[in-house]
């Protein structure tokens, strides 16, 4: 059964940059160990070592290296719900993998800091030359993805449709949850980071978008419920409550639970708004709902209901066969996003080519 939950999950290992000689060897070391977190922090060693290597001398694999060593690391922690000296090993390790190439992306990847509260949040900033006003989206995660990793790669998606891209870890998220667990109010972090953005010269402040994946989606909605400034957002997968959680898989009460800081499904329902989307006014800028008929982790219904909870412009495109985050449609999940961002913040500029077709259904 392990097993097979894995292979479901590997869509997502290689969009997030492990190849596929990386990811079978690594499976091969788990089968023969039933050790996860070892299985995949010795292939990001050995990853990390490389990168080292070629970075002096010279070499260009050192990139590819530092991006592959860095998912390795975050996907070893992948399943440690507890804030464990193992799990902020890893959590380190692939910051700092990602920081030490960060310099030689292309378009470079900027460490950009804001602060709520007295808590300091930090993300990385990408825009495409040349450095002109441009349409830029916020990434949030969900609640076991990264910046550096997950969110790095739908930045690489849509800053070559154009757009500028800023993507950080809030509350509850990566190294964030060390200071700050997950909150219902989510939103204010968020509406920080766009003030931070709108003063940037090279953001067109008019034309701001924001994009979550999973509970990220649903976060994404909240935002664009409360801040009038965007004028666009994307739920992938996300829920429209927290009603799914009674009947979720154990794996995924325990990662909602380590996200909020909290003991028990019962303790979270106390310190959040049950009636999620439903309580908030449906946003006013465009929403694009994209959700897999075949999810497992938030059912397909939630996405029903935010398409009409977001009555004003709203869009739904479903897959028939589609797994939690379409994992095993990314190449058409990714060029429809980009397209329908372009087209709502860059409307007078041609559509960019992909290398694939999408098709949905509502």
């Amino acid at each position: 059964m392990a097993s097979i939950q894995a292979e479901k999950m590997f869509g997502r290992f290689l969009f997030s940059g492990i190849s596929y000689g990386e990811l079978a060897a690594t499976m091969a070391r788990w089968q023969a160990s039933d050790d996860w977190y070892n299985a995949w922090f010795q292939g990001a060693e050995r990853l990390a070592g490389l990168a080292q290597r070629a970075a002096g001398e010279g070499q260009q694999t050192a990139q590819r290296c530092w991006l592959e060593a860095s998912a390795m690391y975050h996907f070893a922690q992948f399943h440690l719900f507890a804030d464990t000296a193992e799990k902020r090993l890893a959590q380190d390790c692939s910051a700092l993998a990602y920081l030490c190439c960060a310099p030689t992306l292309s378009p470079r990847s900027e460490s950009l800091n804001f602060t709520v509260d007295g808590i300091r949040y930090t993300g990385y900033f990408r825009t495409p030359q040349p450095l002109t006003p441009r349409p830029c989206i916020i990434l949030l995660n969900g609640l076991d993805s990264v910046k550096e990793v997950e969110l790095h790669y739908w930045s690489e998606v849509l800053n070559r449709s154009g757009l500028a891209t800023f993507a950080f870890d809030g509350p509850g998220q990566g190294i964030a949850r060390r200071t700050q667990p997950m909150c219902d109010q989510y939103e204010r972090v968020v509406s920080q980071a766009l003030t931070v953005l709108a003063r940037d010269p090279r953001v067109d402040r008019d034309h701001i978008g924001v994009f979550g994946v999973s509970f990220g989606g649903y976060l994404a909605c909240r935002v664009a419920a409360t801040d009038p400034r965007l004028s666009a957002v994307v739920d992938l997968a996300g829920p429209f409550d927290y009603s799914f959680l009674r009947h979720a898989r154990p794996g995924l009460q325990q990662n909602f639970c380590y996200a909020f800081g909290v003991a028990s499904i019962d303790e979270l329902y106390e310190q959040v708004e049950p009636a999620g989307l439903q309580a908030l006014p449906a946003p006013a800028c465009p929403l694009l709902v994209v959700h897999g008929r075949q999810d497992q982790s938030i059912p397909y219904e939630h996405a029903e209901q935010i398409w009409q909870w977001g009555r004003n412009g709203g869009e739904l495109q479903s897959f028939a066969d589609g797994d939690h985050v379409c994992t095993n449609r990314f190449n058409e999940v990714t060029a429809l996003v980009a397209d329908w961002f372009t087209t709502q913040l860059m409307p007078h500029q041609p559509p960019v080519l992909q290398d694939c077709i999408y098709g949905g259904e509502r």
